[in-house]
């Protein structure tokens, strides 16, 4: 672990003993110009975002109760008119700010802004290889186009950027093509683990991939590179998550929560309930039911486990037999 990541993980540890959001994700909108069918977020119901100043307010609240590392996040955000107000104003708090983008609306403006004021990284996803491929997954045509130039202008200026991608079948079939496509571009990929089903929706049938080639998925792109020190090139897993103990989640309407995947516990929030309401859903989070199964598991190193992905599987105190194969599959390719 380098000087910097020690030092986060340090600071991350003595917010939770205290109970300080040291580290914030705020979804700042559901909307996106791609159309993925595992979103979590894909919802037919109409929306109302939060306006520019409701931001600002939650920003400047979770600085004074705190805030150190932020991610901003969608949906899509730079899909919104004010995202380079709203990162600008966060930055200028004194903030770290990671953004997670599709990569395909980095202009010249976003470019400029974050060359002037630099973001830890930016993630990107990659959904496949080649303009058929991604077209394939997101439903937008320009898609891949759009995506790799948006790569090279923060590769030219110098912007980290952090690429991952995820085990559903349309990428996992494709895999070595997609390797190979990131190693001659001389950039690293990481991953994802577990694809689960949405906030609002179940997951499509057929796009989860086997517990056995989650294994093998994971072994190919560590083989082909070597570990950053990335968090897109980490999964997070119980001992390491920080939901509702050195941070949270902000849904796009307003509603505080532990991470993205899981809607409780979780309260609808204002600037002026900041602190409050992350101490008191902290509480609640400390005593939600868990799994018993699961504390002297000979699997727990290798085990995907968490609140979240138990409650997306059924029950937050049974162990989940998806996660438990993963868990079973990856210990068996460590010792062939």
């Amino acid at each position: 672990m380098s000087g910097y990541a020690a030092l986060k993980h340090n600071i991350l540890q003595n917010a939770a003993r205290d109970v300080i959001p040291a580290a914030v994700d705020f979804e700042l909108t559901p909307r996106c110009n791609f159309s993925c069918p595992m979103c979590y977020l894909k919802s037919s119901v109409s929306i109302k975002e939060k306006p520019t100043q409701w931001w600002r307010d939650t920003f400047k609240a979770a600085v004074d109760a705190g805030l150190l590392y932020a991610l901003l996040t969608g949906g899509e955000p730079l899909s919104r008119p004010d995202f380079l107000e709203l990162y600008e104003y966060l930055y200028d708090l004194g903030v770290r700010i990671t953004v997670y983008t599709n990569g395909s609306l980095i202009d010249g403006g976003v470019l400029q802004t974050f060359m002037k004021r630099p973001p830890e990284f930016v993630g990107i996803t990659l959904y496949g290889y080649n303009e058929a491929s991604v077209h394939a997954v997101t439903g937008n045509p320009k898609g891949f186009r759009d995506v790799e130039t948006g790569i090279e202008m923060l590769a030219m200026v110098g912007i980290d950027v952090a690429l991952r991608t995820i085990p559903i079948r349309p990428i996992y079939d494709h895999l070595d093509k997609l390797i190979g496509y990131v190693k001659n571009k001389g950039l690293w990929l990481g991953y994802q683990l577990y694809v689960g089903p949405g906030r609002e929706k179940d997951l499509d049938a057929g796009l989860r991939i086997t517990p056995a080639e989650i294994a093998d998925f994971e072994v190919r792109i560590k083989d082909a590179f070597p570990i950053a020190e990335h968090p897109l090139h980490q999964e997070t897993m119980a001992a390491t998550c920080p939901a509702l103990r050195s941070g949270c989640f902000v849904t796009w309407n307003g509603r505080m929560t532990p991470c993205a995947m899981v809607a409780h516990p979780g309260k609808i929030v204002s600037p002026e309930t900041f602190l409050t309401t992350f101490r008191e859903l902290n509480k609640k989070m400390l005593a939600a039911p868990v799994c018993t199964e699961c504390a002297g598991c000979s699997l727990a190193g290798d085990c995907l486990q968490c609140h979240a992905r138990r409650v997306l599987e059924g029950s937050p105190t049974a162990c989940p037999p998806y996660l438990r194969a993963i868990a079973e599959a990856r210990r068996k390719l460590k010792h062939e």
